[in-house]
């Protein structure tokens, strides 16, 4: 791994993972490392990702700047310790590459579904949409896949699937993945066709509001999403000194639906309950602040058609501008 690039008088010493990765396994693609903890110690978890772009009567589809006909991600890359890969490459790369089996137990839980295995499967499910005459294409909410920790403590990657027509957004499906015992699955669940579910809008964002990642997952037989709307300034112009650091972003509201019901609040239990802030600071300052997030907030939901939320964010806004008057 040295020799090649060191000379007499330097150490190439590579601590990047996946360029040390690359260069004991030049086989295998990584993707982006993980970290994982065990037994108080950082370790860093890669999928090493197996393609050719030959594969008999297969369709490509893109990956990485490619097309390929044939992935998989059989090698599991650990930095330090143990390699997983399926047995013709363990028994090549022997004892370099060991099997599945020698991965500790507590490393095989923090597994997460290989990412660019989920990409290549959520494109296929919307090529096979799309290939239907009957409905229109999928589209995929959010844009990127959100993971999600289950009571069980299993790691889920997943994202929802929407109707592509025009009006009205109907929920098509949600694809989860898990990494198990039996190694990764993927699901997908659909709502039954009589009684389809709708997906709020969209969060817009503006140069206050940065909207938070969109989370879908059922619950029970009906179906619950979850969004942040994060608080977030963005400088108009840079200062000619070096500016102070930025105060860290933090929740606005967050927007909260659940079997026909949606609310928002200051938290998810605000939202779920229905919405209800309790607001405390009465000065000028505090007013003023409440008042500039509502009207962002307001002009996000007209952007995306959702009269009904602005009706009551508007109120809102109303009420701080122009509180009623209290009988002395």
């Amino acid at each position: 791994m040295i020799r090649g690039e060191s000379t007499g008088r330097a150490l190439v010493w590579r601590r990047d993972v996946t360029e040390r990765l690359a260069h004991l396994a030049p086989f295998a693609s990584f993707g982006a490392p993980a970290p994982a903890l065990r037994n108080g110690a950082l370790w860093w978890v890669s999928w090493g990702y197996v393609s050719h772009d030959n594969f008999p009567l297969v369709r490509s589809l893109p990956w990485r700047e490619r097309d390929v006909r044939f992935l998989r991600a059989g090698l599991v890359g650990l930095a330090p310790g143990y390699d997983s890969l399926t047995a013709t490459w363990a028994r090549r790369f022997a004892p370099l590459v060991e099997p599945a089996e020698r991965l500790p137990p507590d490393l095989r839980a923090q597994l997460a579904y290989p990412a660019d295995a989920f990409q290549v499967a959520l494109a296929q499910l919307v090529r096979a949409s799309g290939d239907s005459a009957i409905q229109a294409t999928w589209i995929v909410r959010p844009r990127e896949p959100f993971l999600l920790g289950a009571p069980a403590g299993t790691l889920w990657m997943a994202v929802a699937f929407e109707s592509g027509l025009l009006t009205p957004k109907r929920f098509i499906g949600l694809c989860a993945a898990t990494v198990t015992s039996r190694g990764p699955e993927l699901h997908l669940w659909r709502p039954p066709a009589s009684d389809p579910d709708r997906l709020p809008g969209e969060l817009v964002g503006s140069s206050q509001l940065r909207p938070g990642q969109f989370r879908v997952w059922p619950a029970g037989s009906s179906l619950m999403t979850v969004q942040a709307q994060m608080y977030e300034p963005l400088a108009a112009q840079p200062p000619p000194s070096p500016p102070p650091p930025p105060p860290p972003p933090h929740v606005a509201e967050v927007y909260v639906t659940l079997d026909g019901r949606s609310g928002h609040g200051l938290t998810a239990r605000a939202a779920l309950l229905g919405g209800e802030q309790i607001v405390t600071d009465t000065t000028l300052a505090a007013r003023w602040s409440r008042v500039r997030r509502l009207a962002m907030q307001a002009d996000s939901a007209l952007g995306v058609g959702d009269l009904e939320t602005f009706g009551s964010l508007w109120r809102q806004l109303m009420s701080e501008l122009a509180p009623p008057h209290r009988p002395r």
